[in-house]
């Protein structure tokens, strides 16, 4: 699993770790939001998704019995080897 930050919030969060001291980023951050309605609640606004959690995608398991019998071996030619009977 990845926890991905929207581009825009990441830079935001940035910004902030490098100008303000480590023990008022909490206290900082809890203002923004009144903050940000006050100064920029004018603009068009448009939904961002501060955080996701993507997923991996899963391969299918392949079965049992494809994986216990590979096949024919074969002979550096790529006839069957003597021993499989042909």
């Amino acid at each position: 699993m990845e926890l991905i930050c929207d581009p825009d919030v990441q830079a935001v969060l940035e910004f902030m770790q490098e100008r303000i001291p480590a023990c008022r980023l909490v206290a900082s951050a809890e203002g923004l939001p009144q903050l940000a309605r006050l100064l920029w609640g004018h603009f068009p606004q448009e939904s961002c998704r501060h955080l996701r959690l993507e997923v991996p995608k899963l391969r299918p398991l392949q079965s049992v019995a494809s994986e216990s019998s590979p096949g024919p071996e074969y002979a550096d030619d790529g006839s069957a080897a003597a021993g499989d009977g042909r």
